[in-house]
């Protein structure tokens, strides 16, 4: 015979009960199937001892705990524990015969409730945190906390809530929330004594002011001739300064360039010599004209080669090709004497150009570019012309005085490329242009 599990005693005594009734009413063996049924009714009697521990233990969490706990279908208390009973000052008998616990809320509260509750035993969208008010058993209002979620209470859906106190919590923040007002009026009201204490200072100040300004109106008219007369004096001196600097700079730049037509004197007639000196100091000109009218500030090289670009097709003669000058892409600002310098680098190269690249043709381009290299500023002449034949030096009066300015003024260098045309390129460092407002 198979051994049967020993069960709980009165579970025990209807085991044997029922297999005497088999065998009366069936007779031989039953004993297997008395066994199998012993075996059922144990893992039954199992579970449900595991369910009540269980269901044990979580009471004993839940009446234990400081934090309000209830289950409720449709706001009728399935399950409250003694927290949440004191939160409203009611008997766990009182909570629990109640017919409805939505009367523990605030009237005002009372949809917003009900439609959290639905929506949640439906399964839906609905806030499981939130604040509300309650009402106590005495009347007074309480703030909630609350926190819910459906569970399974007796093979149903219902609505558990752990609910917390925060009313100490809502007084803090209203008190904090007065005083903040109480402390910005007083801010108001204190800023608006102090603009009106402002506001009469203010006007004190002006009444002095005026006070002060008669009576130093007699000194300013007579300090008035005299600053005039200073002030003439130190402008004459100034200008007179300064004209003595662009003239001392202008003779030096013609000094140069008259050495350099000495030297060459054998080369060519004196009427070419005087011809190109006055090609030279016709530059120097423009570019003075400039500078004085910008009162001798830093002078952008574009307006010079605007200059030049209108009154040097004479300078090339009758007969000579239609010139484009293109000068879009230069834009360089520098102190007068660089300026100076450069103005009259670039003059001579256009009109080297119109004297030379554009031979037997009725049109020809000469376009002009500035840009930055580094600590370098790059200035670029090129010509569409016949270009420099291969292996021939660039030589001339006016390119030598071209190459010493560049080296002297500038202390840069000049270079020739054969392109297809004629680029002339001069190169000088930044330095130069920063220190070039004085000599």
């Amino acid at each position: 015979m198979t051994e049967r599990p020993r069960l709980d005693p009165v579970l025990q005594d209807r085991l044997e009960e029922t297999e005497a009734l088999l065998q009366a009413l069936y007779g031989g063996e039953v004993d297997a199937v008395v066994s199998d049924t012993a075996v059922w009714l144990l893992r039954a009697q199992q579970a449900e001892s595991a369910l009540r521990a269980s269901e044990a233990r979580f009471r004993d969490l839940v009446e234990g705990s400081i934090q309000g706990v209830m289950v409720h279908r449709h706001f009728q208390p399935l399950f409250v524990n003694p927290a949440y009973a004191a939160l409203f000052g009611h008997t766990l008998a009182e909570m629990l015969a109640m017919d409805s616990t939505l009367g523990l809320y605030a009237p005002d509260e009372h949809a917003r409730l009900q439609v959290y509750h639905e929506a949640q035993l439906r399964g839906e969208a609905a806030p499981a945190y939130y604040e509300c008010q309650g009402v106590r058993k005495d009347g007074v209002r309480i703030w909630l906390e609350m926190r819910t979620q459906v569970v399974d209470w007796e093979g149903l859906p219902a609505t558990q809530a752990a609910v917390v106190d925060v009313t100490a919590r809502k007084r803090a923040e209203e008190e904090v929330r007065c005083a903040c007002e109480t402390l910005e009026q007083q801010v108001r009201e204190r800023t608006a004594a102090l603009a009106q204490a402002n506001a009469e200072l203010r006007a004190e100040i002006a009444e002095r002011r005026r006070a002060e300004a008669a009576l130093a109106q007699q000194n300013q008219e007579l300090l008035a001739l005299y600053e005039r007369v200073e002030g003439d004096r130190a402008l004459q001196a100034t200008l007179l300064k300064e004209l003595n600097h662009r003239v001392r700079n202008n003779l030096a730049a013609v000094i140069g360039i008259l050495e350099v037509e000495r030297e060459r004197a054998h080369l060519r007639t004196a009427e070419e010599a005087l011809e190109a000196c006055a090609s030279w100091l016709k530059a120097i000109a423009r570019a003075h004209d400039l500078l004085a009218a910008g009162s001798f500030a830093p002078m952008d090289l574009r307006d010079f080669i605007a200059v030049v670009a209108g009154g040097i097709m004479p300078q090339a003669g009758a007969g000579a090709a239609q010139i484009e000058i293109v000068y879009d892409q230069v834009s360089l600002k520098l102190p007068p004497k660089p300026f100076l310098a450069l103005a009259c680098i670039t003059n001579e190269l256009i009109l080297n150009a119109i004297k030379h690249a554009f031979h037997g043709r009725a049109y020809g381009r000469i376009e002009i570019r500035a840009w930055d290299e580094g600590d370098r500023y790059v200035l670029e002449v090129r010509d569409d012309g016949i270009g420099v034949p291969a292996g021939a030096e660039v030589v001339g009066t006016g390119l030598e005085i071209v190459a010493t300015l560049c080296g002297t003024d500038l202390r840069g260098d000049c270079r020739f490329l054969r392109d297809g045309g004629t680029t002339a390129r001069i190169a000088f460092p930044k330095a130069v242009a920063a220190a070039g407002a004085e000599p």
